[in-house]
C-alpha cells in the first residue's frame, strides 16, 4: 500500500495525469477502507502541521481553493464534492460510504491530490505523513478493546 501510495502521490505533485490515473488504479485494487484510513490520517496531520495556531474554515477553504486551481489544470476527473467528502472525512465531520466503491474509490483517488498539494503548498515531505499514518493505525488496529 505505501509503494501505491507513494506512487500516486509523487505523479500527483508533478501534475502528470498519466502517471497519476496509473497509481490510482493500483489504490483501487487494494482495501479501500485502509487505503482511506491512512490517507484522512495523512490529510489531518498535514493540515495540523501547516496551521500550528490552529485550522478555521478559512483555511480550510483557501486549501480547497488552491487544490482545486492546481488539480484542475491536469487532472480532467477532478471533482469538488469528492475534494470537500476528502477535508471533511479527515477532519471527522463526513463519514464516507464504505459500500459504495465507486465513491471510495473517487474518494481514494482525490484524497491523493489533497495530500499531495498540501505537502507541496508547505514544501513537507509526504514519507514521514505516510509512515506515522501507518503506524498510528496498526497500533489502533492491535489495541483491545476494554
Amino acid at each position: 500500500m505505501a509503494r501505491a501510495l507513494q506512487q500516486a502521490l509523487a505523479a500527483a505533485a508533478a501534475s502528470d495525469a498519466e502517471a497519476f490515473v496509473e497509481a490510482a488504479a493500483q489504490l483501487h485494487r487494494l482495501d479501500l477502507e485502509q487505503v482511506g484510513r491512512v490517507q484522512a490520517v495523512m490529510t489531518r496531520c498535514l493540515l495540523e502541521d501547516s496551521h500550528p495556531g490552529g485550522l478555521d474554515g478559512e483555511d480550510v477553504r483557501a486549501a480547497l481553493e488552491r487544490c482545486v486551481g492546481d488539480a484542475a489544470a491536469w487532472f480532467p476527473g477532478l471533482s469538488g464534492d469528492a475534494l470537500i467528502a476528502v477535508f471533511t472525512s479527515a477532519l471527522g465531520m463526513f463519514e464516507p460510504d464504505e459500500d459504495n466503491q465507486v465513491a471510495a474509490a473517487t474518494m481514494v483517488s482525490h484524497a491523493s491530490l489533497v495530500i499531495a498539494d498540501l505537502a507541496k503548498s508547505c514544501g513537507l515531505p509526504v514519507e514521514p505523513y505516510l509512515d506515522a499514518a501507518i503506524e498510528e493505525i496498526r497500533r489502533a488496529e492491535t489495541m483491545e478493546l476494554p
